[in-house]
This record gives structure tokens, C-alpha cells and sequence, in this order.
């Protein structure tokens, strides 16, 4: 293959990059002050923090020099590693558009995200319990970036800072404020915010890693090899020091210990009361998942299993369904005799479901003889041929009392472009087609006539 002149060019300057960055043995860092505790400045103006110590410990590890420069702004460090100023900069992630501007190395460190509340009685053992709560996030984070593709029932409020979150989180505008824990932790250690707490730590977390001028490859191949050579115990060591209350300004000896001690006797208060709401969370879970008559799932967590399959079907690219159903003509059943037989029909029934559906399929009761089946990984053509099984196992099916019933069911595959809400609404608008076209019948919502009532 022939290399015309620019190619040539630029291959030799890659390999002259490449040469002067092994015999200087200097790695040019750029950081922003204003991300504590991962770096920022004290009083002297020295850049301190988690990521400033895990540059100099990246370096380090493969015999170079860790060469700290500082920019007032973020954008400014961009800028710095895109033009070359700089090698590169700790702290990006890979959720962000970055990996068309700059090399990403392997991540060095993560983060549980977790979110700070009023109300210090309520635990969020889970994302999706914010659905219908108004979040405050970083306009530019990249937790708003997981909160748009993961849990689109959560109401965003942008702001432009963790502070103004917080700032707006106590004046009641907003029901929580979103941030990695180290971040939050740090933010409320920094104002006295009156009744505002950590109110929940979560299983997702933020990979940080490095960001690399795009021409510089060679850089990239020794910082990643650094970060798998960093040992756990080296983490550890970084983590400890800022993580565990390390002050931000000089003390004596005596003051910083006593002040430690506080602030450990604090964490361990909070880690009980954690403890304590988690115990109360697990007694009241039986109550809140399962429905008490029938035992399939309630209403409220039938939600969150949907809210989750759906963020999984659209962060996976694929395809999921759902199936509403109600029993036809229930109400003469309670009628003709009485409301325990009824219940115990509810019972029979979603026991004969539950025993003819997928391992991975949820079943729950969304309102007296209404329910639903969520489906992962199903196709609207598969769901409808599940349900006219079902459909006919239950019409054969003798229940108490010599009963027989049916039921009528709409189905809806939960494409991209759809939300929840309106996905319910067309599975709801099929399943009365069904009923309007003589019930006992399954009809996908994409054949069903709009606006029936």
C-alpha cells in the first residue's frame, strides 16, 4: 500500500510523540479545582484530592514523573488534552460522548451513586423508587445521562451545580439530589443543610477513568498498563484517606483527632440508622411486593418490575411485551355468590397463571380482577401466542364451585419510542377491544381500533 505525503507525515510525528514521551518519562496532567473530594485545591492553592493521588500513583507505577497543571473550569481541561497542552486527565467516564474526541483508558476507580433527601424516615433502596420524584442532577453529569436512558419515569430537574441541588432540595422544591456518594457526602459536609441526609446508596455505579489526547496512543498503552497494576490495597489506601473524613484545612494533632472521632462516631450513627431502615424496608417489602389476596405481585412493585424491564429493553437494544387481563363478567360471580368465593376464584386463577408462564416473567395484580404480565426478551407475536394458551387453559379450567370463567387480555410490545404510560394505555385500549369484540379473546394493541372506551 503506498502512503501519500500527509500520511507519511503524520505516522512520523506519532512515532516522534511516541519517542519524547518515553525518554521524558513525564506524564502532563490537567485538573479542575472544583470537584472535591476527587481534586481540588487548599489553601496554598495545591491540587490534593483522590484523582490528584491516583495521577502521581499511575505514574509511579511505570517509572514516570506525574506533571500537575491546573485550569480554573473543566471545559478548559478538555480543551488542554484535546490541543495537546496536556497528555491527559483523570475523571472522565465512558457514558459521555468522549470517545470521539480522546483515547479512554480502563477505569481506575468507581463510585456508588447514592442520593441526599429530607425526609430521614424514607430509604430508597433503589433507583427506580424515585419514579415520579423530582430528582436534581447535574445539567452537564453524567448521572443525568443514566437517569434519561435507565429511569425515564424519574422527573429531572437540571442544575447547574451538586450545591444549587442541595440549595433546592431544602427550600422543598425538589424531593432528592443525585451525585456519586463521595461528591454527596462532601457537599453536605460543606454547608450545614438543616434536615437534609444521605437517604439512599445504590448498586449502580460511575467507572472514572483517564481521558487521552487522541494522538497519543502511546500514552494510553502505559496508563492502562498502571491501572492493572494498581492493587487493591493501593486503592484502598487512596479511598481511606479522603473518603474517612481527611480534613480539607491544617489542624494540631489533638483537634484533628478529636474531630475524626466525631465524625466516625456520626458515620457509624448513620450506618445504624441505615440499618434501621433497611429492617423496616424488609418488613414492609412483604407487604408492598405481594398482593395480600392473591400473592402475585402488587400493583406498586408490578410498576417498578415494568419500569426496570422497560430501562433493560431500551439500554439492551431489545425486545419486551406486555399483557393486561381481566376476568370476564366478574362482577356476577361475586353476584350470584358472594365476595369469598370471588376472592377465592382471584386466588385459583393467578395460581393457574403463574404455573403456566416463563421463569422470567412477572405476574401481578394491578386492581380487583385486572392484571398484568410483563415479559422480557418476548415479542408481541410470542406474548400473544402465551396469552391464547393461557387463555384457553383457563376457559377449560373448572375453579370452585363448578365455576368457569374467561378472560380478555390487550398486548403491547414496548418498542423505543413508546413510555410506560403510553404502553399501558394501548394495552389497556386492546384489552377493551377485546371485550367489545365479544370477550374470551386476546387482541394486539397495534390491530386495535384507538379511543375505545
Amino acid at each position: 500500500m503506498k502512503l501519500n505525503l500527509p500520511q507519511i507525515l503524520l505516522i512520523l510525528s506519532v512515532l516522534f510523540s511516541a519517542k519524547v514521551f518515553a525518554e521524558n518519562k513525564q506524564m502532563d496532567f490537567y485538573f479542575s479545582p472544583n470537584w472535591s473530594p476527587l481534586n481540588w485545591t487548599d489553601e496554598q492553592g495545591k491540587l490534593q484530592g483522590i484523582n490528584i493521588d491516583f495521577a502521581n500513583l499511575i505514574s509511579t507505577k511505570v517509572g514516570y514523573k506525574a506533571n500537575i497543571s491546573k485550569v480554573p473550569y473543566w471545559p478548559q481541561v478538555l480543551e488542554n488534552i484535546e490541543s495537546a497542552n496536556g497528555d491527559l486527565t483523570l475523571g472522565g467516564t465512558a457514558h459521555d460522548d468522549w470517545e470521539k474526541q480522546f483515547l479512554l483508558s480502563k477505569p481506575y476507580v468507581s463510585f456508588p451513586l447514592a442520593i441526599a433527601s429530607r425526609n430521614q424516615s424514607q430509604f430508597f433502596a433503589d433507583i427506580s423508587f424515585l419514579a415520579g420524584k423530582k430528582v436534581a442532577v447535574g445539567a452537564t453529569y453524567t448521572v443525568r445521562h443514566i437517569l434519561e436512558t435507565d429511569y425515564q419515569d424519574v422527573i429531572i430537574v437540571p442544575v447547574a451545580t451538586t450545591y444549587q441541588g442541595l440549595d433546592l432540595l431544602e427550600q422543598g422544591q425538589v424531593d432528592a439530589v443525585l451525585d456519586i456518594l463521595p461528591v454527596l457526602m462532601q457537599r453536605l459536609r460543606d454547608k450545614s443543610y438543616k434536615n437534609i441526609d444521605i437517604g439512599g446508596v445504590f448498586s449502580e455505579k460511575l467507572e472514572l477513568l483517564a481521558l487521552i489526547n487522541k494522538d497519543k496512543p502511546e500514552v494510553l498503552q502505559v496508563v492502562n498498563q498502571a491501572i492493572d497494576n494498581i492493587t487493591v490495597a493501593e486503592k484502598k489506601a487512596i479511598l481511606d484517606i479522603w473518603l474517612h473524613n481527611k480534613l480539607q484545612v491544617e489542624h494540631d494533632d489533638q483537634i484533628v483527632h478529636l474531630i475524626v472521632l466525631i465524625l466516625l462516631l456520626l458515620l457509624i450513627g448513620l450506618f445504624v440508622r441505615q440499618s434501621k431502615l433497611k429492617k423496616k424496608h424488609r418488613a414492609l417489602s412483604s407487604a408492598y411486593i405481594r398482593d395480600t389476596l392473591t400473592n402475585t405481585y402488587s400493583r406498586g412493585y408490578a410498576q417498578e418490575l415494568l419500569s426496570r424491564c422497560f430501562a433493560d429493553a431500551k439500554r439492551n437494544n431489545i425486545i419486551a411485551s406486555v399483557v393486561m387481563f381481566d376476568i370476564d363478567y366478574f362482577k356476577n360471580i361475586n353476584d350470584s355468590y358472594n365476595h369469598a368465593i370471588g376472592d377465592k376464584i382471584l386466588i385459583e386463577f393467578s395460581q393457574l397463571i403463574e404455573k403456566n408462564i416463563e421463569t422470567n416473567d412477572s405476574f401481578g395484580r394491578w386492581g380487583g380482577e385486572e392484571f398484568i404480565l410483563i415479559c422480557p426478551n418476548t415479542s408481541s407475536h410470542q406474548a400473544v401466542v402465551l396469552s391464547e394458551k393461557l387463555r384457553s387453559l383457563v376457559e377449560n379450567h373448572t375453579f370452585s364451585n363448578d365455576i368457569r370463567i374467561s378472560f380478555s387480555a390487550g398486548v403491547v410490545q414496548l418498542d423505543a419510542g413508546l413510555t410506560i404510560k403510553l404502553a399501558l394505555d394501548m394495552a389497556d385500549n386492546a384489552l377493551y377491544q377485546s371485550k367489545r369484540n365479544g370477550r374470551n379473546q386476546v387482541t394486539l394493541a397495534s390491530e386495535a381500533v384507538t379511543g375505545i372506551s
